[in-house]
């Protein structure tokens, strides 16, 4: 069984969380807005370069091998599901992308400030070897 991408990742991101210290914590919470909207806007800004964007898709397959059958205690052949992952063009509306770019780009000046004062206070607040 394949775990969806996000949750194969989770506990990789648990473990990197416990791993950082009160003060990187702090900063890493008082960013995360602005680099989520930082992320977004570069990937819509890598998108309209393209013209397109990348869309990945799991499609199912049967496959034929062979199984046990416990009823007859041997392998049998038979099929099983294989799933399989492609990455698709998918066709953008360019206007809508650019809108939501500069949408972006106005959100990260507003951020920014907030999230660099935020981190400062996260510094003065919290001793470095802590």
């Amino acid at each position: 069984m394949r775990l969806p991408r996000p949750l194969f990742l989770l506990p990789s991101c648990l473990l990197l969380a416990a791993c950082l210290s009160p003060l990187e914590r702090c900063v890493e919470q008082a960013n995360r807005s602005l680099w989520a909207a930082e992320e977004e806007l570069r990937e819509i800004e890598a998108t309209l370069a393209r013209g397109y964007a990348l869309e990945t898709v799991e499609t199912t397959v049967p496959f034929y091998t062979t199984c046990y059958d416990s009823s007859l205690d041997r392998r049998v052949p038979c099929f099983e599901d294989l799933t399989r992952t492609r990455t698709i063009r998918v066709e953008v509306d360019e206007a809508e992308l650019r809108r939501r770019r500069d949408e972006l780009a106005a959100q990260i000046v507003v951020l920014r400030p907030g999230a660099e004062a935020a981190a400062a206070e996260c510094r003065a607040r919290i001793p470095e070897d802590a």
